[in-house]
């Protein structure tokens, strides 16, 4: 199965290690399982009742992918779809046992979340043989040891793009918030439109940490996104790439997936890592607790299909992604754009960090965030 990727990919890890725009191959597609890569399908009856409900952000998996599975499990997937972490969750919280969703996909966010209040159901590895295939890294989550209830199938990061004919590579998080009219930058940086996301940027530029519940250093972070409110544009997400083309925006915090488009196609804008760190975000295929038997066979045969490790790096590539597994650098084709920085030996060049549920302390952080735009 080959599978088309959306554009060439863009992801970049260590310290200061700067991407600019460049010519991607003219075969973006990933190529044919390598001939030395154990695929693991275990023999599994699923019966008459194989319908799997995925309830995923839209446009996450090819539809390419579906036929082949279905082929070999005469299993069929369908698809519901979520915009944010926010609607998931409660999507799940109201319905899940009412819609008898087999498969979700999660942020680590959204898993933490859903995990601690016991909707996810332990998975059985006996029918999911290829979650060895997962790197060591993401085998030992501070919500999920192990991967005893979620699959992560793929990563990226939040880190700052600049415009390298308008600013100079930014060092540190420091460069978001500066308060001198005479920087290259000042009036045309953006934040992104996600308090704890916005909030972590201040929080590692002062040294704090970016899960902190102390209100003296969230308070601290809030002065530093205050005072800093003349240099910005404002909180952009979606706008970010269109702003960033007509060049209103010089420097932005935002994700790299997202930013993969423009990355690609405008040779002035780079990504980077902040010295302090950036975000990790992981994307993971959980089963909820209410899923019966026979569909919860299904649903883990399907994320076992996924960590085939061809399968795993086209799903990735096709997200501008990385993949979780230790041969997902392996399996892309070569030249492949971004490629030497998508899959580093380790990810101990730039410490990166996740952004966890804090219950009461994220309601302070959202009205503090909600306080700062409205006085913009």
């Amino acid at each position: 199965m080959s599978i088309q990727r959306k554009i060439p990919v863009v992801i970049v890890i260590g310290v200061m290690l700067i991407i600019s725009g460049c010519s991607a191959p003219e075969d973006s597609s990933v190529p044919e399982r390598a001939p030395d890569v154990e695929i693991t399908r275990p023999s599994l009856n699923l019966g008459e009742e194989g319908e799997i409900l995925l309830l995923s952000r839209d446009d996450f998996i090819d539809p390419e992918f579906y036929p082949d599975f279905q082929e070999n499990y005469e299993a069929e997937v369908t698809e519901e779809h979520y915009s944010e972490d926010g609607e998931a969750i409660d999507i799940i919280r109201s319905y899940g046992d009412q819609k008898s969703f087999g498969l979700v996909l999660l942020s680590n966010f959204a898993a933490q979340v859903l995990i601690q209040e016991g909707y996810i159901a332990e998975l059985d590895r006996r029918n999911i043989p290829n979650l060895d295939n997962i790197a060591d890294r993401f085998n030992d989550l501070p919500y999920d040891d192990g991967n005893q209830y979620c699959a992560p199938v793929q990563w990226s990061t939040t880190g700052l793009v600049y415009d390298s004919t308008q600013t100079s590579p930014p060092e540190r998080w420091g460069a978001l918030f500066t308060s001198d009219p005479a920087s290259p930058a000042f009036g045309r940086i953006s934040l992104t439109d996600n308090a704890r996301v916005a909030f972590a940027a201040a929080l590692m530029y002062l040294g704090y940490d970016v899960n902190t519940t102390n209100d003296r250093e969230i308070r601290a972070a809030a002065d530093v996104l205050a005072s800093s409110s003349a240099s910005r544009v404002g909180f952009l997400d979606k706008a970010l790439p269109e702003k960033l083309a007509t060049r209103e925006v010089a420097l932005a915090q935002g994700p790299s997936k997202e930013l993969s488009p423009p990355l690609e196609t405008n040779e002035n804008l780079a990504y980077a890592l902040p010295q302090e760190g950036g975000i990790l975000h992981i994307d993971s295929l959980c089963i909820l607790k209410t899923t019966p038997p026979d569909i919860k066979l299904s649903a883990e045969t399907f994320i076992n299909f996924i960590l085939e490790p061809s399968n795993n790096s086209a799903l990735a590539s096709y997200n501008f992604a990385a993949s979780t597994l230790t041969s997902g650098r392996d399996l892309l084709p070569v030249g492949t754009y971004g490629e030497e920085f998508m899959y580093p030996n380790s990810l101990d060049f730039v410490p990166l960090r996740l952004i966890q549920p804090l219950g009461a302390a994220d309601l302070v952080y959202q009205e503090l965030f909600e306080e700062l735009k409205s006085s913009s």
